[in-house]
């Protein structure tokens, strides 16, 4: 299952339910748009997932 998800800010997804949203559906891949994120800004480790970030 592939989810693209245009976040517009991934800080304040986070504070929405993001993570249990994520839990839920199990994706084997998520793409995360517009996360309004610098480098170094926030580590976003997701257990058996491996992450790619272009900042």
């Amino acid at each position: 299952k592939l989810i693209s998800w245009n976040v517009n800010g991934l800080r304040a997804a986070l504070g929405k339910g993001f993570l249990d949203f994520f839990d839920d559906k199990k994706p084997d891949i998520l793409c995360l748009q517009e996360t309004k994120l610098s480098e170094g800004q926030l580590d976003l480790a997701l257990e058996g997932y491996v992450s790619y970030f272009n900042y």
